[in-house]
């Protein structure tokens, strides 16, 4: 099962990476004038939306990258769809392509959107009201790379499977 996931999973531990170090590069910008803390997340709040972009596009760019995982997840995708004798394997990889890609449209939409009312309370409650606006779209655009590089294998096994 996990060969069918691999190049999901590389291209979420690439996102994570890419999230993380986009985050960093952003933070240094409000410490080097040494804000107070109200400035701070003014400051946060104004740049969440570029972030939550940023992370959106980076993580379709990881799913749409060509790699040895997506073609190895390809191939297992490819093989494992001719082993299913009750279904057709074109409409397999057909179905899952759609499948993973609708998935990776849903959650790139809902992390653009306002983070869920629960995760701003619990963020309040820590003191740091302004970070839901830029964890929910961070976490969200792991999966947007995950189903993505998913669909993409799919339509690579899907390629693979027509001549």
């Amino acid at each position: 099962m996990m060969r069918l996931l691999q190049a999901g999973l590389v291209a979420g531990v690439r996102q994570l990476g890419a999230v993380v170090a986009i985050t960093l590069l952003v933070s240094l910008a409000p410490s080097e004038n040494a804000q107070s803390g109200t400035e701070s997340e003014t400051f946060w709040i104004s740049v969440s939306p570029f972030l939550a972009w940023a992370h959106i596009i980076i993580a379709l760019g990881l799913a749409l990258t060509i790699g040895k995982s997506i073609g190895m997840t390809a191939e297992h995708i490819h093989h494992g769809s001719h082993r299913m004798r009750l279904m057709i394997p074109e409409h397999v990889l057909v179905s899952l392509t759609v499948q993973f890609a609708l998935c990776a449209i849903v959650i790139s939409i809902l992390a653009l959107r306002t983070p869920p009312e629960l995760l701003v309370m619990a963020a309040r409650v820590f003191g740091w009201a302004y970070a839901a606006s830029i964890v929910w779209p961070a976490a969200l655009s792991l999966g947007v790379a995950c189903f993505g590089a998913t669909a993409h294998a799919a339509l690579s096994a899907y390629r693979l499977y027509r001549p």
